[in-house]
């Protein structure tokens, strides 16, 4: 039988444990997310549930979508790259938005580029 009530407690959970492998702070989170610090912390000490579109603004702010915060354990978001993958991962999320959108740009140009050889 399907508990909202539980799935939301392993949600926050799982939001929890990202934060942490991150090194990411309730009050970094908060403003990474555009929300309020009282807004994470009732979440985190289970004083209230999420709306939905506070769950996108902390998928965003920790660089995940909302299928991957539901669909896999954080842990298993994390173990599925390499070394070398989660160390681009984690410069990228680093970057500016002007120097995301830039990288972004270059990636899609040398996968157009159809150059195996590169």
């Amino acid at each position: 039988m399907y508990e909202p009530d539980e799935e939301c407690r392993e949600m926050i959970a799982r939001i929890g444990r990202l934060c942490n492998q991150r090194h990411i702070t309730q009050h970094a989170l908060a403003k990474k997310a555009g929300l309020s610090t009282s807004t994470i912390s009732y979440l985190f000490s289970k004083k209230t549930k999420p709306q939905v579109y506070t769950i996108l603004q902390i998928c965003k702010a920790l660089d995940i979508s909302i299928c991957e915060l539901f669909e896999q354990d954080a842990q298993k978001i994390e173990k599925s790259f390499s070394s070398e993958e989660e160390n681009f991962i984690c410069n990228f999320r680093k970057l500016s938005d002007k120097k995301k959108l830039f990288l972004k740009s270059c990636m899609n140009l040398l996968l157009q580029s159809g150059d195996k050889s590169f």
